[in-house]
């Protein structure tokens, strides 16, 4: 549907394409503008996370030598965070929504831009001509390559810090019912990637269907002539490999298909911790009812 709108929009003459890339010019700009809102929302983000996390710790560590004192100040600690923790993974989501929008519309305008090239020079008067226009559609074939690839980078977050709770002979339901909460809060976090993951799990599908349908519209303009396809891929190569893709063994580019297949397996992980953590919680919840 996107090609079919992208093709709608060629035109021919040098006036309107010079629209075109000035347009391409603006949108670049609230791109690179959005990449670094959403990088310093990311790291404020780390920051607090690293410090709930720690006071989180802080406070086991206190109760296991029997340090009062510390494990209130721990205490208050973690909970002056639970509110800047909030407030940050929420900067960090409208950014990613901002970020993610910005770059869908550079994409979009630059297959405009691609299928507009490939107008020019199928209209061009001369060899040399053809040749220009050859040289800028392979520009912006990379660039949009490129964008698409930072899908890979803009919507994950630094793996959840796992706490390290053990059963002690020595805890009382007081104890287990907060090793419980820790571990279910934990769990609850874990969920929020596995939610961060299908996000991205559905763009890679996203982009390797949309890739296939643009391969498969310039494949059917029938205009190259002389020139080779600008898509960066050598002829009869994976529709869902790209130039900037990562190398898998054997130094060949890693498919969309693949990276695909590694984000689900990646979920698979992290829903067999979040497992794991609610198997320990409801453990400690099932001590404190035996004692009872």
């Amino acid at each position: 549907m996107l090609l079919a709108v992208a093709a709608a929009f060629v035109i021919n003459e040098a006036a309107a394409a010079q629209s075109t890339q000035e347009f391409l010019g603006e949108l670049r700009l609230e791109y690179q503008g959005a990449v670094s809102v959403h990088d310093a929302a990311q790291t404020a983000l780390r920051v607090i996370d690293r410090q709930f996390n720690a006071a989180l710790l802080r406070i086991e560590n206190a109760r296991r030598t029997g340090d009062d004192a510390g494990r209130s100040l721990a205490l208050s600690a973690a909970q002056a965070r639970t509110v800047p923790l909030a407030d940050a993974r929420n900067r960090v989501d409208v950014a990613a929504d901002s970020l993610r929008t910005a770059r869908q519309s550079l994409i979009n305008v630059l297959i405009v831009r691609q299928v507009e090239l490939i107008a020019l020079a199928d209209a061009a008067s001369s060899a040399q001509e053809r040749r220009e226009f050859d040289n800028l559609l392979r520009v912006v074939s990379n660039e949009l390559a490129a964008r698409e690839n930072d899908v890979e980078n803009d919507v994950s977050l630094d793996p959840v810090a796992m706490p390290d709770i053990e059963f002690d002979l020595r805890d009382g339901p007081t104890e287990l019912l907060g090793k419980a909460e820790i571990l279910e809060v934990t769990a609850a976090r874990v969920d929020t990637l596995i939610l961060s993951i299908d996000a991205e799990i559905t763009q890679l599908e996203g982009r390797r269907d949309m890739e296939r349908r643009r391969r498969d519209f310039l494949a059917g303009t029938g205009r190259f002539g002389d020139l080779q396809p600008p898509t960066g891929t050598t002829s009869g190569a994976d529709p869902g490999v790209q130039a900037t893709d990562s190398t898998a063994a054997g130094g060949r580019p890693i498919s969309l298909e693949e990276r695909i297949v590694a984000k689900r397996d990646y979920r698979q992980i992290l829903v067999d911790e979040r497992e794991r953590l609610l198997f320990r919680a409801r453990d400690f919840r099932a001590r404190v009812r035996r004692r009872s």
